[in-house]
């Protein structure tokens, strides 16, 4: 967020001093200005910690104890800005039902021991038997195997703060929204568009949830939960004296920067960031194909595009913000983003993109070009110190402006 927005003024804080230190070791190696990151307990923000547009708590809802879920929402309560809004994940029931049974299954091996690397060891061997299935399984037992199939994927920090943490607290939705009534915050959507709008459930469930609809749009994003088994939520909150009507008004997204990675397939079916594959209609398609051209710029929507603009989005096929996206095509002297040429210096293969994605850089070739692409370089003296010769350098940086990774 630093490198993509220079205005802003941004503050990071945790309760652990060595992933602070090696944050502020990014900041300085990037001479970023305007963010801090600081070690400090949750539990000892105040007033005088000033107040922010945007708050993100992300990991730590239901993974700590009541008194700081009550201080998460007293903090945005204090410190967010009068309109301001608030990101706030956490596990939700019923799915997380399912995700305490594995971590009920992985704290019995790991509970035998102290030491945090023989208790990520112990809970990964029996993740991989719980992985290895069953010989007839039943319905249950497969949606364990999968769970723990996924929870081998996650990278060791991440497996031990989701599953072996010390408290785990999945919630209700209703639950959550009322928590947050209490410290006079109100719910104003979740944060992933998928999530809220592409759900999979029966044509006969979808009826029971529009015939519910009298009943309150929280009572009906309960309902939803059930039928879905929903596990995780990032949901957005703001001062419950600023809380919007529930709905969509097309008109107020007049103006909004709208761009899309989707990519065509056949048939005018497109196929989404996250891999949903949707049929799209002849009055949109051409839409979204002008966005897909124009990746990774975005552009300002028009009045009468918002109604087709919103269906996109509902979709997960297009994204909208409120400014022009950071990332563009590449100048004559191209500038890659210094938080990626960083992360190349130092050996990684995966580096964070200017729309906060992860990007997968296998080509090594690719990798050794971007750590040229400081802005110092017309594209005649990146052909003769790179690996590609002038025809080949402007393909491949054209591939790569895709990814959202030049700032010029």
């Amino acid at each position: 967020m630093a490198v993509s927005l220079p205005e802003a003024e941004l503050t990071g804080i945790d309760l652990a001093a060595e992933p602070i230190q090696r944050g502020q070791n990014v900041i300085d190696s990037l001479s970023l200005k305007r963010i801090r990151l600081i070690a400090m307990n949750l539990m000892d923000v105040d007033e005088s910690f000033g107040t922010f547009d945007y708050i993100i708590a992300h990991g730590l809802y239901a993974w700590t104890p009541l008194e700081v879920r009550n201080k998460i929402l007293a903090v945005i309560r204090t410190n967010l800005s009068p309109n301001g809004v608030a990101f706030v994940s956490y596990n939700t029931n019923p799915g997380g039902h399912l995700k305490r049974i594995l971590r009920d299954m992985m704290l019995f091996h790991a509970n035998l021991f102290e030491d945090p690397r023989e208790r990520l060891g112990s809970a990964r061997a029996i993740l991989s038997l719980i992985d290895a299935g069953w010989p007839e399984p039943s319905i249950m037992e497969q949606a364990i195997s999968s769970m723990a199939h996924d929870a081998l994927e996650i990278a060791e920090g991440g497996l031990y703060h989701d599953h072996l943490s010390e408290v785990f607290e999945p919630v209700y939705f209703r639950d959550f929204v009322e928590h947050a009534a209490r410290h006079e915050l109100a719910y104003v959507a979740d944060a992933s568009v998928g999530d809220t709008f592409n759900f999979k459930i029966s044509s006969q469930a979808m009826d029971a949830v529009r015939a519910i609809g009298g009943l309150g749009h929280i009572f009906q994003e309960q309902f939803l939960d059930l039928l879905r088994l929903r596990r995780f939520r990032s949901s957005l909150v703001c001062h419950a004296a600023r809380a919007p009507t529930p709905g969509w008004d097309s008109s107020r997204a007049v103006g909004l920067f709208a761009s899309s990675t989707a990519s065509e397939g056949e048939n005018a079916e497109f196929t989404s960031w996250n891999g949903r594959t949707i049929a799209v209609n002849e009055t949109a398609a051409p839409f979204l194909r002008e966005l897909i051209e124009l990746r990774p710029q975005s552009r300002p929507l028009e009045p009468g595009e918002t109604e087709i603009a919103l269906e996109l989005y509902r979709r997960d096929l297009i994204e909208l913000r409120a400014g022009p996206d950071p990332a563009v095509r590449t100048s004559d002297r191209p500038l890659a983003s210094p938080l990626v040429r960083f992360q190349l210096a130092r050996g990684a293969t995966q580096v964070t993109t200017l729309r906060h994605f992860v990007a997968e850089l296998e080509d090594e070739e690719s990798r050794r070009l971007i750590l040229l692409l400081d802005g110092s370089r017309n594209l005649d003296e990146l052909a003769d110190l790179g690996p590609f010769s002038r025809p080949l350098l402007e393909t491949q940086l054209r591939a790569l402006e895709r990814l959202a990774l030049f700032l010029g």
